[in-house]
């Protein structure tokens, strides 16, 4: 399994999870066989990392590098949009803030779950991004790393996948 599936499958779910309306949710279309981006798909979403002040926070002054740039499709198998690997100059710590850290194996019936989560990190090499090209929105940066370790802040709890 790639690093870049694994950024599509965090789970963590933490208290106050912002789910949304189910109003505001696009239907995403479903795919078969080994999907690619299209060019178009492509660019757009790296003009939506580009622009996101929170991505930019998180790069704290490295340059926006993509080591890869792919689908990012629901547990169902429908596409989502562009997930990226953005590696770091070197490795570094992040205090405890709130991540956009995105579920893929959400306890609702949508494509995904994001929730704002308190984690300090320490080992993180590289970050892991999740872009929606129906919203046209960066939802989630999850940061990576072979040693990679978080301390997750109140109110934070850890679940399995329910495989559903």
């Amino acid at each position: 399994m790639t690093r870049l599936a694994l950024a599509a499958g965090a789970l963590l779910l933490a208290a106050g999870s912002a789910c949304g309306d189910d109003a505001q949710r696009p239907t995403y279309p479903a795919v078969t066989g080994d999907p690619a981006l299209t060019s178009k798909q492509r660019r757009t979403a790296l003009r939506i990392m580009r622009s996101d002040r929170r991505l930019r926070r998180a790069l704290a002054g490295n340059p926006l590098r993509v080591a890869q740039l792919g689908p990012w499709l629901s547990a169902d198998h429908r596409l989502i949009g562009a997930a990226a690997v953005l590696p770091l100059r070197a490795q570094r710590s992040y205090p405890m803030r709130e991540w956009p850290l995105i579920d893929g194996d959400p306890p609702y019936d949508l494509a995904y779950d994001v929730s704002e989560t308190p984690v300090r990190y320490t080992g993180v090499t590289e970050l892991l991004v999740e872009v929606d090209l129906k919203l046209r929105r960066l939802v989630g940066i999850n940061p990576g790393g072979d040693d990679l370790r978080g301390e997750y802040g109140p109110g934070v709890e850890l679940r399995e996948p329910t495989g559903e």
